[in-house]
């Protein structure tokens, strides 16, 4: 009678070890699949899945995406903005939407894209407490040979106002976005939505 009951409880140590064991290496197979990526010229940082790589092609614009052969698909792109010269801009909003707009500004032979103003606008708050914005601009497509034209949004966008980490500039703010091919294909919003909640600014 024992012996059977000590079988029983080694057995059931046995499962529950077993089941401990595989959660432990799941959730270390998970972390081991986030890397972060820090830029350290204006000191923020992210966190990115596999198998997404970051190309840095300046300081101020980075791309999250998967190579292809010699190029780059970018599916989230980073930009640090700033707005220069003192008086440029009556407020943080305005600066935000004139900078944001050249991100959807397009020519084709028959068609043009412009964002002609904020559609919406509210507040966010990262995992981390980091406060920003998040944004929808309003598109406009125009087919220069019927006149059509067409009104739909284009975003989300996220910004950081990093106003007061720059004193050489009036306005500043780091925008996360999707870049417009991106956005007009394959949208990828889950990434962008993971890559601002994990967003830390020193």
């Amino acid at each position: 009678m024992n012996t059977r009951i000590i079988l029983i409880v080694l057995a059931a140590v046995l499962v529950i070890g077993s089941i401990a064991f595989f959660v432990t290496q799941n959730r270390s197979t998970e972390d081991a699949a986030v890397r972060s990526y820090t830029n350290t010229t204006y000191g923020y940082t992210f966190r990115l899945p596999e198998p997404y790589e970051v190309m840095e092609y300046t300081p101020e614009n980075i791309s999250v995406g998967t190579p292809v052969g010699e190029g780059f698909e970018s599916e989230v792109d980073v930009a640090y903005m700033e707005s220069g010269e003192e008086g440029a801009y009556e407020n943080f909003e305005e600066f935000l939407f004139e900078r944001t707009r050249l991100l959807c500004a397009a020519d084709g032979p028959d068609e043009s894209l412009d964002c002609t103003r904020i559609a919406r606008i509210r507040t966010l708050e990262t995992s981390d407490g980091e406060s920003g914005y998040e944004l929808m601009l309003e598109l406009t497509r125009r087919t220069h040979s019927t006149g059509e034209m067409a009104t739909s949004t284009y975003g989300p966008l996220f910004a950081f106002d990093v106003s007061e980490r720059d004193p050489e500039s009036a306005y500043a703010a780091i925008v996360v976005y999707q870049p417009l091919p991106t956005f007009l294909t394959s949208e990828s919003v889950n990434l962008l939505r993971r890559i601002v909640g994990s967003f830390t600014i020193e």
